[in-house]
């Protein structure tokens, strides 16, 4: 875990600082007279396959004289980045450690990444055109081959209007708010190791608010036409202002964009429908509808006699008009139907014979006429066999396999709802019959629906095939809850941070109006199924129904119906991170049946009122319930983590949550991170405590490509390849200071001077609602006190260089107010401020 990593790391620096002058005297007087001592300059070396580059002492930030010193280079791992000599080759995709020793005995490293040749580049903004009253910058990100790896693996170089950027490449760049009305054409280059460069333009606007006047056009062609003989339509569109700046257009089809900033459209229909054309001009709207008459033989028939057994459903593809009928035709039987799927009784029709099924339309009264019948399709009959297995249920299906998938969540049903062992073993056999052929062998499709949800306990694991049965053997020694909670050091979190919450009532969640449900004893069993999307039906006394009352609850204290998806996300996540404390404990279990007992791994260590202590189990499934419950959907991740291309991969489990369409990670666990502040006199004393942060919300996979290496095997959602900045998307991380908002985000240097004395009048002012020296607040209905103030602020990439001085100011800023104590770490582009009455942090 990254986060038991640091902390061990923090302990060992404190250990250097002060023993190393007396077990090293030698060395250390050796420095005294040849003081050299140098840092790689570059905080990663980025390379395409095929890519060479000499290291010289110009790649180091160093101190001394270079001529008394000579340096030597290795790799971690040479099938990746390969020595010779200075010259570093990039012979295999991935990531290793760079070391350089000097001849001095210092010493150097970084970390080297490989990718594949950029063979294509896409600039993409979550919103290309924004109103100057919009306090908001526009990021403009280079998505690099369709967004599989990040692409600060990249050097890109960038030009605004014409003008490169001098020393600046990055993934992203930020163009910050302007009060007056501009159009400015952003451009991004690559260069892969063929020497060829690849480029993508995007324009970028703020716009005046005004009375803007929009008006969509047909130029040519008709809106009107007749199957068959389909024209094109061209679109253009005035728009007028008041303004001399050229405005931002995006052209969709059917809510899809189709093209961007051109004055005109061409569109041609394809075959009977209605085509809703439209044109979004500085984000004004104005659509028009293209309908094209003619009958539609509805295509593409499907039917599903497995996964609503005992009913089966047809499905097929229309014209998707408003008000289209169908009519289906079993066996010769017909049946009238309002829209593009029908359902019917296996009892009707028997499915060990064979049945012929029909669809047409019956046209909508208005451009669809009714169409001819569709090519018939005829359903497999079955044998009597799998019928017996059709009619088998489970909360979720049924015991007739037809997937991979369905294989591994009924194998996850028969791992969770076993019976638990009380002395000794309990044992199960149960057979699924397998109505496909699979790629993988039995042994292979076994290991992986074991492998998916990442249990933890004594299993001896069977199985045995005869022609498509199937049948599973289990025998368990280990419970499937917990019956030990840990109990965390005291003092360990700083509870300095303003959680992004609702703090309101609300009883009604989104879960309680779900149709299906599942009953449910265990909190495994309870976040699985609502991860599924079933109510659960906790069984009475229960642990299921004292952790889902306790989960309502929260629910109804920290989420409110206003709330947006990204807010309720944001708002689960928070909670997460205050809340609880990492069980280090739970890290240096060996045994198993200890750790399958230990309260760490499960939901009872995070949803509790007791000791909060659990680790990225109990977190992640955690945060799987809490935002499934509130009609998010989300899933939880398992596989492997790593801190850095050195260190060794261990065990990890995170979450993905749609949001919008997109799907994002979420990491509750790295996002959690521990701070040492100095609180001696002197800084002689380290104090480590949790510090939540909102470095793991809403990432992509490529973004924490390098670190987080989910199970291949379990076909997880792959996320956005757009990053989404919280700092700059929503105005919740915002600094609010009598009644006024400062934008955390900072984008330029005139920003600083106004937050920094924002920042420090807000801290001050925290700290005086208590006789004690602390601030209150409020979490869940709860008034909490705290000695801590934290405030997180994320600095443009572009004004990066400027991050020292900025900390220098932010800091004295907070001081020159009287009493109060101040710290600061700067995390990459991200500062997290510390201030305290009581703590003389340093």
């Amino acid at each position: 875990m990254k986060k038991l990593l640091n902390k061990h790391t923090a302990l060992i620096l404190v250990v250097v600082i002060f023993i190393m002058p007396i077990l090293a005297g030698c060395e250390f007087l050796m420095d005294l007279f040849n003081p050299f001592s140098a840092q790689f300059s570059a905080s990663s070396l980025n390379f395409t396959l095929g890519e060479s580059k000499e290291i010289t002492f110009d790649d180091f930030n160093y101190t001394g004289n270079t001529s008394s010193v000579s340096f030597t280079l290795s790799s971690s791992n040479d099938q990746v980045v390969a020595i010779s000599g200075h010259q570093l080759s990039a012979v295999g995709e991935g990531s290793c450690r760079i070391s350089a020793s000097f001849s001095n005995g210092t010493s150097a490293s970084v970390d080297a990444y490989v990718s594949k040749i950029a063979n294509e580049i896409t600039l993409m903004s979550r919103d290309r055109s924004k109103s100057v009253t919009d306090k908001s910058a526009v990021e403009v990100y280079a998505i690099v081959n369709d967004g599989k790896v990040s692409a600060t693996r990249y050097d890109i170089e960038w030009e605004i209007d014409g003008e490169k950027i001098e020393n600046y490449t990055g993934e992203v760049y930020v163009l910050a708010q302007t009060n007056t009305p501009v159009t400015q054409s952003v451009k991004a280059t690559v260069k892969n190791s063929s020497s060829n460069q690849i480029t993508d333009t995007i324009k970028i606007n703020r716009y005046q608010n005004s009375s803007a006047n929009l008006e969509l056009t047909v130029a040519q062609g008709s809106l009107n036409q007749t199957a068959g003989s389909e024209g094109a339509v061209v679109f253009t569109y005035q728009f007028t202002n008041g303004n001399s700046y050229e405005p931002v257009v995006d052209w969709f089809v059917n809510d899809e964009l189709v093209q961007s900033d051109q004055n005109s459209f061409s569109f041609t229909p394809n075959g009977v429908g209605q085509y809703e054309v439209s044109v979004v001009v500085n984000d004004v709207k104005k659509s028009k509808t293209v309908k094209v008459s003619g009958a539609k033989i509805p295509q593409n028939l499907k039917v599903d006699y497995d996964t609503y057994y005992p009913n089966v459903k047809v499905t097929w593809e229309g014209s998707g008009a408003e008000n289209e009928t169908y009519t289906v035709n079993v066996d010769g039987n017909e049946t009238t139907v309002s829209k593009e799927e029908y359902t019917f009784s296996a009892n009707s029709y028997r499915l060990n014979t064979a049945h012929t099924i029909k669809v047409k339309s019956n046209g909508n009264g208005d451009f669809v006429s009714a169409s001819q019948y569709s090519n018939a399709y005829t359903t497999p009959t079955l044998a009597s066999t799998a019928m017996e297995y059709l009619n088998k249920k489970w909360y979720a299906g049924n015991y007739y396999i037809t997937s991979d998938n369905e294989f591994c969540e009924i194998y996850d049903y028969f791992m969770l709802y076993r019976e638990q062992p009380t002395n000794g073993k309990t044992s199960a056999e149960h057979k699924v019959y397998m109505a496909y052929n699979s790629t993988y062998s039995l042994a292979s499709l076994v290991d992986m629906a074991f492998d998916r949800p990442n249990y933890t306990g004594r299993y001896n694991l069977g199985y045995r095939q005869s022609g498509s049965i199937v049948t599973l053997t289990f025998e368990f020694e280990t419970l499937s809850y917990p019956t030990t909670i840990g109990t965390p050091e005291q003092n360990k979190q700083f509870n300095g941070l303003d959680l992004h919450i609702a703090n309101t009532t609300n009883t009604a969640l989104p879960v309680d109006e779900w149709e299906n449900t599942a009953e449910v004893a265990t909190t495994d069993q309870l976040y699985k199924v609502v991860e599924h999307g079933y109510r659960p039906l906790p069984v009475a006394q229960s642990r299921a129904e004292e952790y889902y009352d306790y989960a309502k609850n929260l629910l109804s204290k920290i989420i409110s119906p206003e709330m947006t998806d990204a807010q309720k996300a944001h708002a689960i996540y928070d909670w997460i991170m205050w809340r609880v404390i990492y069980d280090d404990k739970a890290t240096s279990i060996s045994d198993l049946a200890d750790a399958t007992a230990y309260g760490a791994f499960y939901i009872e260590g995070v949803l509790t009122n007791s000791y909060y202590t659990a680790v990225c189990d109990g977190m992640s499934k955690a945060y799987s319930l809490l935002a499934n419950m509130c009609g998010l959907k989300c899933y939880r991740v398992v596989g492997t983590a790593k801190s850095s291309s050195t260190s060794p991969a261990g065990g990890h489990a995170w979450n993905k949550v749609l949001i919008d369409g997109e799907w994002f990670v979420v990491d509750c666990t790295w996002g959690d991170q521990r701070i040492g502040v100095s609180t001696g006199t002197f800084g002689t004393a380290k104090e480590i405590r949790e510090s939540a942060s909102h470095d793991y919300i809403f990432k992509t996979d490529a973004q924490i490509a390098s670190t987080h290496f989910e199970l291949r095997t379990a076909n997880y959602p792959s996320t956005t390849a757009l990053p989404y900045n919280i700092y700059n998307e929503t105005s919740e991380m915002d600094l609010v200071y009598n009644g006024v908002s400062y934008s955390s985000y900072i984008t330029s240097g005139s920003q600083l001077s106004t937050y920094a004395t924002a920042l420090a009048n807000y801290v001050s002012s925290s700290f005086n609602y208590n006789s004690n020296r602390q601030r209150t607040y409020v979490v869940a209905g709860t008034t909490y006190a705290a000695n801590f103030v934290m405030k997180e602020v994320s600095i443009s990439p572009l004004i990066a260089s400027n991050i020292e001085s900025f900390v220098s100011t932010l800091k004295q800023a907070v001081k020159s107010k009287n009493g109060i104590n101040c710290a600061t770490v700067i995390d990459g582009n991200k500062i997290i401020v510390l201030a305290s009455k009581t703590s003389n942090i340093k």
